[in-house]
């Protein structure tokens, strides 16, 4: 069995046999239980962040967005032109009326409160 050489087709093989300045393999390490689990809690929870991160962002631009269409809307709904705001000025800015019987009431009013107030008060 010595004189076979090289490799059998589906069993072992010698090593160094086909190539002498071939190192050896190392051996093959496979992860424990706790390592593949620990991994996998640490995509999970890289997800979660990535998720958070990206919720808060949205969130961001949304309120960033409605507070800026609101603002917009109550800004150009208020919105007056100089010609509106002079017609508003010239509206205020009306002639007092002079009517004649508005005034003759007020003096009539202004002398009855005169009048009560130098009769004097009546004790009991």
């Amino acid at each position: 069995m010595s004189e076979l050489r090289g490799r059998y087709p589906g069993g072992p093989s010698r090593r160094g046999v086909d190539d002498p300045d071939k190192p050896p393999r190392g051996k093959v390490r496979l992860a424990t239980v706790s390592e593949i689990e620990g991994r996998a809690a640490a995509v999970s929870q890289h997800r979660k962040q990535k998720a958070r991160k990206k919720r808060l962002f949205m969130g961001l631009i949304f309120s960033v967005v409605v507070s800026g269409s609101v603002g917009a809307y109550l800004g150009y709904s208020s919105h007056r032109t100089d010609a509106e705001l002079a017609k508003e000025l010239s509206q205020d800015r009306r002639a007092p009326e002079m009517d004649i019987e508005k005034q003759a009431d007020r003096l009539i009013n202004e002398m009855w409160k005169s009048e009560a107030l130098e009769k004097p008060p009546r004790i009991r």
